[in-house]
């Protein structure tokens, strides 16, 4: 089950929508496939970088901190921490610009392949739309990326449920469940682990 959508999920990067939903129960192993993904799984297809919204959603107090957090997650890479300076630096723009910017950036600097902006439980951040504290606006960035190389993997209990995020990554999204290994499928793993 995890295994084969891992295997299909390179074609996916490749030629399917820009935004991956897996969706599952706690301990179904979703964010197990966002770390083979970190670790170099889809290498050749792209880069990936982590937002874990459950450390980064607290620091959201307002639309311009949604950028803000997205981007120092980015420059955790280590092939991007090169753009740091820029991306610090107070020149006037706002942190969506800066992180568009920045995402510009990273697509020059690992081309012809994709950038993998990796969010684990999306279902935090639709908290902080439903409470008001974020709107549309804290999603201007991710509307232009979509037109470039970038493409999400987001995990979550649920399909988008929150107006907002639906409006903006519903439409260009696919939903993979992720269930529990049946014993059948745990006794295939162990006797023929998953190639890397």
């Amino acid at each position: 089950a995890i295994a084969t959508g891992l295997d299909k999920s390179q074609i996916i990067v490749h030629n399917g929508p820009h935004v991956i939903l897996l969706i599952g129960g706690r301990r179904s192993g979703k964010t197990s496939i966002l770390w083979q993904i970190l670790l170099g799984r889809l290498k050749e297809a792209g880069e990936a970088v982590l937002c874990d919204f459950h450390a980064i959603v607290p620091r959201i107090k307002k639309d311009e901190d949604f950028p803000l957090e997205i981007g120092k997650a980015i420059l955790i890479n280590q092939n991007f921490q090169c753009f740091e300076q820029d991306f610090w630096t107070d020149d006037g723009t706002s942190w969506t610009v800066r992180l568009q910017r920045l995402i510009q950036n990273c697509l020059e600097a690992i081309q012809p392949r994709r950038l993998i902006i990796l969010c684990d439980e999306f279902d935090a951040l639709e908290e902080r739309f439903m409470a008001s504290i974020l709107s549309l606006e804290s999603l201007l960035w991710v509307k232009q990326t979509l037109n470039q190389p970038v493409y999400f993997v987001m995990t979550g209990s649920h399909e988008f449920r929150e107006e907002h995020i639906r409006s903006v990554f519903g439409a260009v999204s696919q939903n993979k469940p992720i269930h529990e290994l049946t014993l059948s499928d745990a006794l295939a793993l162990i006797e023929k682990p998953v190639v890397n």
